[in-house]
């Protein structure tokens, strides 16, 4: 009963996906290297042992990865006998295998050799009894990308003893992430070659594929008769042949100017000829349909009450002269000048006293009561409002077109009984500029001293229960003219404090 076997590897071999050009030595064409594995570096990219095209994961004849080739003997057990085997040595590789002659490569080996220290290329036949049909499936473990190369082969070193119809090797593809695999058939089967030999395998199946992988099978029937070594691979490449000089033609739109694919500078519609070097460090000559289109320029005013949005969605609340783009016709720049005025109504007021003052200047004006859903006030449609009566009153202004509302403003105190500001009241030193007194001249009750600005701003306020002689703090007030308004119990008034 004849025993063959294998090896399994502690090395694994380099992964290399990447297109990369190898020029002929004519120097007219080129292969780009879509795909390449020699199994020489410390990982690869083969999955060993899958249960793809009806194969085994486990069982007596494994695929390994190693740089074994030293044969030697063992035995084996079958129906409770030992059987003595040896195996031969496996043939060296050529000059023409990268790391020649004992690298790292991918082969099938018996489980038998291997429980007896041997893991070179061998191979346990089926017997039918002891040991009984099996397949070994190994794969790419990623897809690859053969889009826009066509006349693609999938190159590779191999060996295979074996018997024809019973124990030989297989090459599969897949174009579907390994759903699906198709039997490459020139050959079908490799086999009767006990030394290493280079193939090259064709197949339209193989061109424009946007995800394609490749994979090895080795398949043992049962057989009386059989020869080392197993299936073996080695130096696997999936490349193209592609020309060395390249022509293409396209159109191109550019705004006002357009740079060519090796830098020159063109600023009018023509067709021009282009030249820069190809993947292949040989030349692309490019046809160039050029057409140039004008970026535009513009200006013009606009007026408006309050904000602005420009061309682009800018927003503007300021007049100004601003720039602005957006695209023409022709999608090139639109440059466009704008001078902006914006003629919103000044709705500041000046409170003095009981008299209420807008400070916008050369308009028309309604008065409001604020009290009454701003309600207009009868007859107040000057600049100045005199007060007849408490409450909270603004003004509706209308300047250039525009139309603005000031705040409310609070009025408080007429009615009530006031103070002879010259006899019953002293307010001193004023103007000051520190510290003023406010002789009351006898004691009030429930006090309120609120202070405003010309602008009717609250710059200060503050109640007692009672006094006569109050003393306010000015330090901090800048220069100008304030009003001090008081409220007691029964009694209000209202002077002028001039802050130096």
């Amino acid at each position: 009963m004849k025993k063959s076997f294998s090896s399994i590897s502690g090395i694994l071999g380099p992964f290399i996906f990447i297109y990369s050009l190898f020029l002929s030595c004519n120097g007219l064409e080129a292969q780009t290297t879509i795909y390449s594995e020699n199994f020489n570096g410390a990982s690869h990219s083969f999955s060993l042992n899958t249960p793809d095209v009806s194969s085994a994961a486990t069982g007596y004849n494994p695929w390994l990865v190693n740089n074994s080739y030293t044969g030697g003997s063992g035995s084996l057990m079958c129906l409770g006998f030992p059987f003595a085997f040896n195996v031969g040595n496996t043939t060296a590789q050529p000059a023409g295998i990268t790391g020649s002659p004992n690298s790292n490569y991918m082969h099938i080996s018996s489980q038998e050799a291997i429980n007896n220290g041997i893991t070179c290329a061998s191979y346990q036949s089926s017997d039918g009894l002891c040991f009984l049909d099996e397949n070994y499936f190994s794969a790419m473990t990623n897809n690859m990308s053969t889009t826009g190369f066509n006349n693609v082969s999938f190159n590779f070193w191999w060996m295979c003893g074996g018997a024809a119809g019973t124990t030989y090797g297989e090459v599969y593809y897949s174009t579907d992430g390994g759903t699906t695999w198709i039997l490459t058939t020139s050959p079908s089967q490799y086999l009767n070659s006990p030394t290493w030999q280079q193939a090259s395998l064709t197949d339209a199946a193989f061109d424009n594929q946007a995800s394609i992988k490749f994979g090895f099978r080795f398949v043992n029937i049962t057989a009386t008769t059989g020869a080392d070594p197993g299936f073996c691979i080695d130096d696997i490449v999936l490349e193209s042949p592609v020309n060395c000089n390249t022509d293409s033609t396209f159109a191109a739109t550019a705004c006002d100017s357009y740079i060519s694919p090796s830098g020159k500078l063109w600023t009018t519609s023509n067709t021009y000829m282009d030249t820069i070097p190809n993947a292949a460090a040989c030349d692309s000559i490019m046809t160039i349909s050029l057409t140039i289109s004008e970026s535009t320029d513009s200006s013009y005013a606009v007026s408006t009450c309050d904000s602005y949005t420009s061309p682009s969605g800018k927003l503007w609340t300021a007049s100004n002269t601003y720039r602005d783009t957006i695209p023409n016709a022709a999608t090139c720049d639109s440059i466009i000048t704008i001078s902006l005025t914006v003629n919103a109504p000044d709705t500041s007021v000046t409170v003095g006293g009981f008299v209420l003052l807008s400070n916008q200047t050369g308009g028309t004006y309604q008065w409001l009561d604020c009290n009454n859903s701003n309600s207009v006030v009868a007859g107040a449609t000057s600049q100045q409002f005199n007060v007849a009566a408490n409450g909270s009153y603004a003004v509706a202004i209308t300047s250039n077109g525009c139309t603005d509302t000031s705040a409310c403003y609070n009025i408080i105190g007429l009615g009530m009984e006031s103070f002879d500001f010259e006899s019953a009241l002293n307010l001193y030193p004023n103007p000051g500029n520190k510290v003023v007194y406010l002789d009351l001249q006898e004691v009030c009750s429930d006090i309120f001293i609120l202070i405003t600005n010309i602008n009717g701003q609250v710059v200060h306020q503050k109640s007692y229960r009672y006094s006569n002689k109050i003393i306010i703090n000015i330090e901090e007030f800048a220069e100008g003219i304030y009003f001090v308004n008081l409220h007691s119990e029964k009694k209000s008034a209202i002077m002028k404090l001039v802050k130096q």
